[in-house]
């Protein structure tokens, strides 16, 4: 049982954070870090960082230059992937 419930967890978590941040993505702008495989889990994992919100308030939204960022980052970690 242990390990089904192991093997679920995995499933569900390997797919969550790139859900989120697919779901997420029209309210908030979030860079991918870097993927990562957790010792005990069968699949590498992504890892996003939540920059901010698009609308909002100031305080809590991206900048123009946030969102430069990510359109240059994410050219690079296409090329370095």
């Amino acid at each position: 049982m242990h390990l089904a419930r192991q093997l679920i967890a995995d499933e569900i978590s390997a797919v969550t954070a790139v859900e989120i941040a697919e779901a997420c993505s029209g309210e908030f702008l979030f860079r991918r870090v870097d993927r990562s495989q957790p010792k005990g889990t069968g699949k590498p994992l992504d890892v996003f960082e939540l920059l901010g919100a698009l609308e909002g308030p100031e305080e809590l939204r991206a900048t123009p230059e946030m969102l430069h960022l990510v359109v240059d980052w994410d050219r690079v970690y296409q090329v370095v992937r």
